[in-house]
């Protein structure tokens, strides 16, 4: 397809494939780690960082010492801590929406903390290379392929076999990284 308004989109189409290859899989290599990032005394809420995708953990650190933190609905935060003013070492986390993160009680002093989350990389579109573009190109391919046929109002065969291409390479892709890529760090390889 050459026509001038499809054309312009396949960025598009490739920005589209590439956030439903991230929001379904949990990649081992789009880990960040924040570092510095600290929690006011007083203010509950924590700003998230600008390639924020999904959250790992959260601790807090005092002391030295790292206290992860439990990943609640800021609901029920709100229903157990339901006065602002009560203050202690928070023992809670969860999203208030995509830039900003609630914790539970409300920092009764500031406190570093150590964010680990899942970030949204440059698109292979801006960039031209990419880590689901170098190791998950079937993927990005029928994923590409998915949202430019939908685009076109193709043949409902054709747009079938795109999807299910494109689900089986995902499917490898998840297999590959949530299993196989994953390591326990709690059980030592020697053990019988």
């Amino acid at each position: 397809n050459d026509e001038s308004s499809f054309v312009s989109n396949i960025p598009n189409f490739v920005k589209n494939s590439e956030e439903d290859i991230y929001r379904n899989t949990q990649l081992p290599d789009l880990r960040k780690t924040t570092a510095g990032a600290t929690l006011t005394s007083s203010d509950k809420n924590y700003t998230l960082p600008s390639d924020f995708l999904a959250q790992y953990s959260l601790a807090v650190i005092d002391a030295g010492t790292h206290y992860y933190l439990l990943n609640k609905e800021p609901d029920f935060m709100r229903e157990a801590f339901p006065v602002a003013a009560t203050t202690g070492r928070p023992r809670y986390y969860g999203l208030v929406d995509d830039a900003t993160l609630i914790v539970a009680p409300t920092p009764d002093q500031s406190y570093s903390i150590e964010l680990n989350y899942y970030y949204k990389p440059d698109s292979i579109v801006t960039t031209s290379t990419s880590w689901v573009g170098d190791n998950a190109s079937n993927a990005l391919l029928y994923g590409s392929l998915l949202h430019s046929y939908v685009y076109m109002k193709g043949e409902a065969d054709l747009l079938q076999y795109y999807r299910d291409e494109y689900l089986r390479a995902l499917a490898a892709l998840q297999v590959l990284t949530e299993g196989r890529v994953r390591k326990d760090t709690y059980r030592q390889m020697n053990q019988k």
